[in-house]
């Protein structure tokens, strides 16, 4: 079996690891933006494959294994699932739609990847430079740009 590390960054990480045990927590004195904890996550994990879940987000039933099996295949170097909003309200559902309309079906997006849902390979994230540091949001769709 392999081994799965679970790796809580940011301000309460601690709290989350109190009820959790098993969970690495890496506490932050204060908010930082997204990029510099998702860095931080990675290069304190020593897995293969890092997949990362947006704190607003829920991950559905396999989408661990499902991930890891996609990343086994050496021809794939980043992989993202299928997005799809609890909140029915329609200016959600516009935002949502606007920033992730290309993850809300079912179909196979090639080449088109979002971070909500999100896996990687860890030595092609580092030959990226990681997540950037500086900006305060959408890092991960920056990412995903200089991935796809």
């Amino acid at each position: 079996m392999e081994l799965i590390e679970i790796i809580v960054v940011g301000k309460g990480s601690t709290e989350v690891k109190s009820q959790w045990p098993q969970v690495v927590a890496i506490e932050m004195r204060e908010m930082t933006y997204p990029g510099k904890a998702r860095n931080l996550g990675a290069k304190n994990s020593s897995g293969e494959f890092l997949l990362f879940l947006d704190d607003d987000c829920e991950a559905q039933p396999g989408w661990i294994e499902e991930s890891v099996a996609e990343l086994r295949n050496t021809r794939v170097g980043a992989v993202s699932g299928m997005i799809s909003a609890k909140s029915r309200a329609f200016f959600a559902r516009c935002v949502d739609f606007a920033n992730f309309g290309q993850c809300q079906t079912n179909r196979r997006w090639e080449g088109r990847l979002w971070t909500a849902t999100f896996g990687i390979r860890k030595e092609l994230l580092e030959q990226l430079g990681g997540f950037n540091e500086k900006v305060r949001v959408q890092e991960d769709i920056d990412l995903c740009f200089r991935l796809n």
